[in-house]
């Protein structure tokens, strides 16, 4: 009895305490008004806010230490007044792999490639103490000196005890520790399975064909007009069967050619709407296997199989990968097999990884592995797979190219042999050196089973008004070969806050590529500095140096109608640089809590091949009147010079943009933009003329988060484009606009479980194509067999309706 009374009074006295407690405010859900008026700073407020809608909800209260300038006092405040309730059903790993995803819809979006390996590190994360530098460097947003000052203070001091600890490192950024934090442990994994991934299966259908698919039609009748004009001409008069004879092409290659052209626009013809289907399965067990494989069917044309099995960390052995990979050596010039095309890179992943992407025409297939020996590191790899190419009349093959469909005339027509590696030696791991100093060498070998010799006389018509004479496709080769080689070197270090980085690759008849590059990191401000210098005859199928224009952008394969079939313009796409030298400067500079210069950027660059002189700059200041309101204003200019055989002629971008956003209670967020651009054109009466082109739109985009497993997100936009497209981000990707119109978009994410996440998206799109002032063009177009009198103006209406699923089984 008497103990039932003592538990009876216990119970008493702490039942104001537990009422106490349900008063308090979750550190999750407190908004930004009631935290400032807590702790009475509002920069740390909003640190906090911040934080939380960038990074996901906190975990442990011990959390608040990864905010930028929080102290032991505000910290005590926090700790005592407010509570800490962790989502329920969700975990910061889920959030983090669903907000990777957001990154695809970024002006400086990540590749895919990467993505996957961020993942894997969720996951899974690496432990700190034993991470070397470029597995540090790996990580998204973490630059080298973040890398590599963990590294130096391992050196000193040994290892860490807590991640908190890292806050202590010199030269460590604020933004480099919060965004390293959800990759990392230390010690033993703790509250994480061994065993681990997921499968998800993706289903795409649309009432019209995507981008390219909707073109198949011009495509087509592009084709067929090249097939009638394959025909021997009447008497008296000429076409392109005549000039091909003119040129030596006997009557049975010409007829050859005319077959395999009907067999293309057949094999486009029965092209139909079907779903576009994925399914990706990924496995783990700690961080000594992982593997997965891929499968992709695109309207029922492509179909794509993939998959990899890869061992790490035995003894020497650091890394060995079976089946399909991807190889990324520093800066590009060497090697990187990714299929991504894009701008002004200035990071890169680097190392081989598991390769489970969309990317076929350059997907390698065999072994890769890494080593460590002493203060070596070793890296060698072996490919052999098919490639796609035009073949030439005597069966060599002119160049590889990469289509949206598989098409017979061009599919698997070469099997390529790759092999390569490097070896460097590891400065970083000696007392004396700071860490991230590296020398070393690299070496690549592409043989090919069909002799390659690029011939513009396979490609362009003969006898018409324009040929192809640019040196970037011209001067490709000295001489027919069926094999590459390549060497390069590299040396790059890391002094305090700054880091340093050259490269330099060659081919066996010294044309060479040349990359430098300067970075200085500071919390609250940073300086890229990249010249590059591109040889003309430097070609490499796999380079993917820091670039402003493809190979072929701007150049006769962007005249379908000039080429022996339309279909070889897509060579315009083929995703090296053009023969550049130039510099690039980039900045962000916070002044204040108010004022960010989040981005400016300014490239000079030469177009080496006709000596034409080029820049492009852009900058976006944002101003935060109040929290949480964000207003951003972006303007871009660039000038550049297009080659012709009379005089180059010139354009000049102009573009302006205008954002007002806020993040908002429970991470909800709305975004108001509007965009306006104009170019000035060379008139050209070809084309009417025209000096001025100009296009722009107005979009909203929302997320309401209902709880924190269930959100919506959608988004409305209006457009106008008179000859100047624009694009637009969405959810998870890009959006391209043409003509006039509008369009909006709706997704539900669901994580009904902590193993099962739904995404559902609709979204409708309504183009108006105006296709006016024809008759003003030097050569106006009429319809086929008619009279030539020019087609008058009409307008071209589309309407798009698509539905896109995906579920993810994770474990």
């Amino acid at each position: 009895m008497r103990k039932f009374i003592h538990y009876l009074l216990l119970a008493f006295l702490l039942l104001p305490l537990s009422v106490i407690a349900e008063n308090k405010k979750d550190i999750n859900t407190i908004p930004y008004s009631a935290l400032n008026s807590l702790i009475n700073n509002r920069i740390v407020a909003r640190n906090i806010i911040d934080y939380r809608n960038s990074y996901g909800y906190f975990e442990s209260i011990y959390e608040l230490w990864n905010i930028k300038d929080m102290n032991k006092s505000i910290f005590t405040i926090i700790k005592d007044s407010l509570t800490l309730i962790p989502p329920k059903g969700i975990s910061r790993r889920e959030q983090k792999i669903n907000y990777l995803k957001t990154k695809l819809a970024s002006e400086d979006s990540p590749r895919e490639g990467a993505i996957d390996l961020w993942e894997n590190l969720l996951m899974y994360p690496m432990d700190i103490n034993k991470a070397s530098y470029r597995e540090i460097a790996n990580i998204d947003r973490v630059s080298p000196v973040d890398a590599a000052a963990i590294i130096n203070h391992r050196k000193k001091w040994g290892t860490f005890r807590y991640i908190s600890n890292l806050r202590h490192v010199d030269y460590l950024t604020h933004y480099g520790y919060s965004n390293l934090s959800d990759y990392i442990r230390v010690g033993k994994a703790r509250n994480i399975s061994n065993l681990y991934g997921y499968f998800r299966t993706s289903l795409s259908n649309e009432n019209r064909l995507s981008y390219f698919d909707s073109n198949i039609s011009a495509a087509i009748a592009s084709l067929n007009s090249l097939i009638k004009d394959l025909e021997p001409p009447l008497p008296g008069s000429t076409n392109t069967y005549s000039a091909l004879q003119n040129a030596g092409w006997t009557d049975a290659e010409i007829l050859r050619h005319r077959d395999d052209v009907i067999s293309a626009s057949n094999e486009l013809d029965s092209i139909s709407i079907r779903p576009n289907m994925s399914e990706r399965l990924k496995f783990g067990y700690k961080d000594k296997i992982n593997g997965g494989a891929s499968f992709f069917n695109n309207n029922g044309q492509n179909k794509l199989l993939k998959g990899y099995v890869s061992i790490s960390k035995i003894g020497v052995l650091k890394k060995l990968i079976l089946g399909n990979y991807r190889v990324t050596f520093n800066n590009g010039l060497l090697i990187d097999n990714t299929d991504e095309e894009r701008s002004r890179i200035l990071r890169r992943t680097d190392g081989i990884f598991g390769d489970l992407t969309s990317n076929k025409e350059f997907m390698f297939k065999g072994a890769a592995g890494e080593f460590n020996l002493w203060n070596f590191n070793i890296t060698g790899f072996y490919s052999n797979a098919y490639r796609d190419a035009i073949l030439n009349r005597d069966s060599s093959f002119n160049f590889l190219i990469d289509l949206p469909y598989d098409l017979s005339i061009f599919d698997n027509k070469v099997r390529e042999t790759t092999y390569g590696g490097k070896i460097d030696f590891n400065f970083g791991k000696l007392q004396s050196f700071p860490a991230g100093t590296f020398l070393g060498i690299e070496g690549l070998n592409i043989s090919y089973d069909r002799l390659w010799k690029p011939d513009p006389n396979e490609l362009d018509i003969p006898g018409d008004v324009n040929s192809i004479i640019d040196p970037n496709y011209t001067d490709l080769l000295s001489d027919s070969t069926n094999s590459l080689k390549y060497i390069g070197g590299y040396f790059k270090t890391v002094i305090k806050n700054t880091a340093y980085n050259i490269e330099y690759v060659r081919n066996l008849e010294s044309d060479y590529a040349l990359v430098g590059k300067f970075d200085i990191y500071f919390d609250n401000f940073y300086l890229n500095a990249i010249y590059r210098d591109y040889d003309v005859k430097y070609f490499n199928p796999y380079m993917r140096g820091f670039m402003e224009q493809d190979r072929f952008d701007d150049g006769l394969f962007e005249k379908d109608y000039r080429l022996l079939n339309p279909l070889y313009s897509y060579l315009q796409d083929f995703p090296t640089p053009k023969a550049e030298r130039g510099i690039y400067l980039g900045t962000r500079y916070k002044f204040s809590q108010s004022f960010t210069l989040t981005n400016l950027y300014i490239d000079l660059w030469q177009n080496k091949a006709f000596s034409l002189y080029n820049y492009r700059a852009q900058g976006e200041l944002e101003y935060r009147p109040i929290y949480p309101l964000h207003l951003r204003f972006k303007a871009k200019y660039q000038s550049k010079y297009l080659y012709k055989p009379i005089e180059p002629t010139h354009s000049k971008t102009f573009e302006s943009t205008f954002r007002v956003f806020g993040t908002f209670a429970n991470r909800d967020y709305l975004n108001f933009e509007i965009r306006y651009g104009q170019v000035h054109l060379t008139p050209n009466p070809q084309y009417g003329n025209r000096e001025l082109i100009y296009g722009g739109y107005v979009n909203t985009s929302f997320e309401h988060n209902f709880s924190t497993n269930l959100s919506m997100l959608g988004g409305t936009a209006v457009w106008k484009t008179n000859g100047m497209s624009q694009w637009i981000f969405e959810d998870t990707g890009i959006d391209f606009l043409y003509g006039n119109g509008y369009k909006f978009y709706l997704t539900f994410t669901d994580l009904i479980n902590k193993n099962l996440y739904v995404r559902l998206k609709y979204r409708y799109k309504s183009t108006i194509y105006q296709h006016s002032d024809m008759e003003l063009q030097e050569y106006p177009p009429h319809f086929e067999n008619s009279d030539p009198t020019a087609i008058r103006p009409f307008y071209d209406y589309q309407n798009d309706n698509a539905i896109y699923l995906e579920l993810d089984l994770r474990w």
